[in-house]
């Protein structure tokens, strides 16, 4: 991405910060499978880790900062111990924008995108920090402009060390996050767009990207989450058909009878197989007939 597009987006967002985190973690402890819930920044102070983001393994120690976004997964094995700070943060465009910011937006997010280096000048990012988190702890009414001013001021600062640097941001693997995500949390009431929402980008570039990789759709491969998962339950457990159906993420049994007929088609194979133990022999409930 180039510097000036990337200053371009940061120029045309509202940057909400979450939260501010000042953490340890002593040699040998772990942090695993963090899902980051915001845009995050990561600024390692004293020590040094191995960091998974996602697919990607990272050797931190001090003045390291690792970016990634929202849904990416983190994981922190603690060598020899390890201090550092974590920002998290909402980055939304405003509205109304320019369309070609839009567009640049959904190619080039930095706000979703990895990355992970040493600074040269470390210790200017870290006096921002230190102030900010500070800040955070402390502010209300007007400290809360300060704790906002004090955030563009680190951004400002590390993006002028990165593309000095010449590092070269990862873009996030969408289809990766969504199928992790997918299969994380198939139970709970899921569409297209929430699934979108999670990720921070668009229905139509998740769509586009999905299909080209899976050769489906999201919502298709969804219910082959579901109808797998419900598959399982049905043949290693007693449990009942609507509370099968609750637990993959449907409202009642016959909604579940229908999406497993559309997505097996094999149910009275299933039943066939479980005998007497089979949640639809002991109710009387047929689902192909549903």
């Amino acid at each position: 991405m180039k510097l000036n597009d990337h200053i371009l987006l940061w120029n045309h967002v509202f940057i909400e910060v979450m939260d501010v985190l000042h953490k340890k973690i002593e040699k040998g402890e772990e942090l695993r499978t963090y899902r980051l819930p915001a845009s995050a920044f990561l600024y390692a102070v004293r020590g040094n880790a191995r960091v998974r983001l996602d697919n990607s393994i990272h050797r931190v120690e001090r003045f390291h900062v690792l970016h990634g976004g929202k849904g990416m997964c983190l994981s922190i094995l603690a060598e020899e111990g390890l201090e550092y700070f974590i920002i998290l943060y909402k980055a939304t465009l405003v509205l109304p924008g320019r369309k070609e910011i839009a567009q640049l937006l959904e190619k080039e997010n930095p706000f979703q995108n990895q990355y992970a280096f040493a600074p040269h000048y470390p210790l200017p990012l870290y006096d921002k920090v230190k102030l900010f988190e500070q800040e955070w702890r402390e502010a209300s009414g007007l400290g809360k402009l300060h704790v906002k001013a004090l955030f563009h001021q680190f951004v400002y600062e590390l993006v002028q060390q990165l593309y000095g640097q010449g590092v070269e941001p990862l873009k996030p693997d969408l289809v990766s996050q969504a199928v992790a995500y997918m299969r994380e949390h198939f139970s709970r009431p899921m569409t297209l767009e929430s699934i979108a929402e999670e990720l921070e980008c668009s229905t139509g570039h998740l769509s586009r990207l999905f299909k080209s990789k899976m050769h489906t759709s999201p919502i298709h491969y969804l219910g082959q989450v579901r109808a797998d998962r419900a598959a399982e339950l049905l043949m290693q457990t007693d449990a009942t058909l609507q509370e099968i159906a609750e637990r993959v993420g449907y409202p009642d049994a016959h909604s579940l009878s229908r999406s497993f007929k559309k997505y097996k088609g094999l149910l009275r194979t299933i039943q066939k197989g479980a005998g007497a133990s089979c949640p639809e022999a002991r109710s009387g409930y047929a689902p192909n007939d549903a």
